[in-house]
């Protein structure tokens, strides 16, 4: 059986109709963001920097002759702040807000042309989403097992215990706190941010 090939050029990427959400399991990003900007998003990721979205496909190359990631600013630490703010000044990207969201997004722009590569823009946006530090987990979403099954919207969750909930949600359940998370990694960067801050306030 062949393999299938990987497009080399952006023109070739197809659409992906879903796009990033807040707090997206790292797994999950294979199917939600398009290959020119994969490892983009997910070293953001890891820099626990939120990524709202990412556009980098044949409607690129056919309208707007540019590829684009979406950064939640108003999530970023001071430092990464800085650095967002001195990549607006050097035009890599833009600031702005979504109607109906409430946030402020950075946008990080990397021109293309009709035959620009799926490995350029990989590249230039590596060059950028680099800049940026490793920063605490201050966002990740947690639930009440009530709340849960709301934004959920599975009415088969109602009467589970929190821990069935989870799991058929794909979620992680901490006994400890009584809450549900979206992933047991949300979970563990959320822990270690929160033992970090008991330490500095302690000091």
């Amino acid at each position: 059986m062949r393999t299938k090939r990987k497009p080399k050029y952006i023109s070739e990427v197809k659409q992906i109709a879903r796009q990033v959400d807040f707090d997206p399991h790292k797994k999950d990003l294979r199917d939600l963001v398009e290959l020119p900007l994969r490892k983009a998003c997910e070293r953001l990721y890891d820099l626990n920097v939120p990524c709202f979205s990412s556009s980098a496909n044949t409607e690129n190359v056919k309208f707007g002759k540019t590829v684009e990631v979406a950064i939640q600013y108003d999530k970023l630490s001071d430092n990464n702040k800085k650095i967002a703010d001195a990549l607006v000044r050097e035009r890599y990207a833009k600031l702005g807000s979504a109607h109906g969201e409430g946030h402020q997004f950075l946008t990080v722009i990397i021109p293309i042309m009709g035959n620009s590569t799926v490995r350029y823009a990989e590249k230039e946006a590596m060059k950028i989403v680099n800049r940026f530090e490793k920063q605490d987990l201050t966002w990740a979403k947690r639930y009440t097992p009530d709340e849960f099954v709301k934004i959920s919207g599975y009415e088969t969750l109602k009467g589970l215990s929190p821990e069935d909930m989870a799991k058929q949600g794909d979620a992680f359940y901490d006994k400890n706190s009584g809450l549900i998370y979206m992933d047991k990694e949300h979970y563990k960067k959320a822990l270690r941010y929160e033992k970090r801050a008991k330490k500095r306030g302690g000091r």
